[in-house]
């Protein structure tokens, strides 16, 4: 593929999506592109670490695998590596 089938192909898939991901998406290009700035965490990300130091707290700790694992079955769509 080149540079102008790679930005055809990226502009359709960026055209498909609802404006919820494109926000996500354009925020993601724009971190990866701006190197220099830092990543700022949003309202639900901040939350969910707030949760888990809680939970941690209180003695509620799971293993990085059995996170994944449940993920991944709670979630079939998603790419792990």
């Amino acid at each position: 593929m080149n540079a102008a089938e790679i930005k055809l192909e990226l502009f359709r898939k960026i055209d498909r999506l609802s404006s919820e991901e494109l926000e996500i998406v354009f925020n993601n290009i724009s971190t990866f592109i701006n190197a220099s700035s830092k990543y700022t965490l949003s309202d639900d990300e901040r939350k969910g670490i707030d949760v888990a130091f809680e939970e941690s707290a209180k003695g509620n700790v799971f293993s990085s695998e059995s996170v994944v694992e449940e993920a991944k079955q709670k979630y079939p769509g998603l790419k792990f590596e």
